[in-house]
């Protein structure tokens, strides 16, 4: 068979970035069993990210809210935000203070996970502080090894 087929027997997909006049646009292409590319629906990184994960569960203007967080991720020493829910997707923008960050990567984790290193991608100087300062904040919180965590990663936009 020749030509374009909408059958039912694809092949894994290929995510092809577009060449248009929309920002990080991308095209859906499967091949078929006949071997015939079939282009599906452009896309944005955010319209994607909408449709692979679940629901959002907050509003992104809450991802990052406490003061000395803020003034962190300012500074560009805090580059991460465990939330329980989704707040963002990736590729999604947010402002704090007049500076724009873009949300570069989002993560399930669990908090048995957590490093000191993590532990400083979200604004603390060591694994043990953040633990501490998390538990006080949700006053009858348990720290739960197994419990699973969005992480939401990200820059200020356009940071060389």
């Amino acid at each position: 068979m020749n030509g374009l087929t909408y059958d039912s027997w694809f092949f894994p997909f290929i995510l092809r970035q577009a060449q248009d006049e929309r920002k990080n646009a991308y095209y859906l292409v499967g091949l078929s069993s006949y071997d015939c590319a079939i282009q599906y629906p452009l896309l944005t990184l955010t319209e994607f990210a909408m449709q692979t994960y679940p629901e959002r569960t907050c509003s992104i203007d809450r991802l990052v809210t406490h003061p000395k967080l803020v003034a962190a991720a300012l500074a560009g020493t805090k580059t991460q935000q465990r939330r329980d829910g989704i707040y963002a997707y990736p590729n999604e923008e947010f402002e704090l203070e007049g500076v724009t960050f873009v949300v570069t990567d989002l993560q399930r984790e669990r908090l048995g996970d957590m490093t000191d290193v993590h532990a400083q991608a979200e604004g603390y100087p060591a694994l043990a502080m953040y633990k501490d300062i998390i538990l006080r904040m949700h006053a009858g919180m348990e720290w739960n090894e197994d419990a699973l965590v969005w992480v939401h990663s990200f820059a200020i936009k356009n940071a060389s």
